[in-house]
């Protein structure tokens, strides 16, 4: 019988038919079936799109923000605000009168008083340039009173005053005072008036 020679197998190819024949695949198999294109970007590149799309969203941003404050209405500046001292004569050194706006002839209205002559019943209206007293019968001496205008009914209202407690209501048109026949608040002084306009009434 013939001899045969020994076959010289070396320790990584014995390796190698055994992991086949156990169905292990080896490395260069492994390299071979992986994917050449799996389809994701490298790490270094998707870092630099995010910070590119991240400059584009801060200047559209910034744009946006400039047009709004190009669109947007400029502020009214203000303006120096100064008292004129109007050098006219008028109703003599006085306090604790009443003073109402008449909207519908444009004038203010002034009554009463304390002045050097004790309580006065002066009835006054400047209109812008001059005050003119208006020599007209009216409530008697009146300090510490109240008035408001009804611009429901044009007329300038009175109530109360010292020093004769007075619940008396009186109401002025632009040419004479009417004393109004009713009921109300108690006798006072010091008080105050208002005008409602929501709801057309005097407070």
């Amino acid at each position: 019988m013939a001899r045969r020679e020994p076959v010289a197998v070396r320790a990584g190819s014995r390796s190698l038919g055994r992991r086949r024949t156990l169905g292990i695949p080896s490395a260069s198999d492994r390299t071979a079936q992986r994917p050449q294109n799996p389809g994701r970007r490298p790490i270094v590149t998707v870092g630099i799109a995010e910070r590119v799309n991240m400059r584009a969203r801060i200047f559209v941003a910034m744009l946006l923000v400039l047009g709004l404050c190009v669109l947007a209405p400029a502020p009214a500046l203000a303006q120096a605000v100064e008292w004129t001292q109007r050098a006219v004569s008028g109703p003599s050194p006085r306090y604790g009168h009443a003073v109402a706006y008449d909207a519908a002839r444009g004038a203010t209205v002034l009554f009463g008083g304390y002045a050097s002559t004790g309580f006065n019943d002066e009835t006054w209206q400047w209109n812008g340039t001059a005050w003119a007293q208006r020599a007209v019968s009216g409530p008697s001496t009146a300090f510490e009173h109240a008035m408001a205008y009804d611009a429901a009914r044009g007329v300038t209202v009175l109530f109360g005053g010292y020093p004769h407690y007075r619940i008396l209501t009186w109401e002025w048109n632009g040419t004479a005072w009417t004393q109004l026949a009713v009921s109300g608040p108690g006798p006072r002084w010091g008080h105050a008036m208002a005008y409602d306009a929501a709801r057309d009434v005097t407070v």
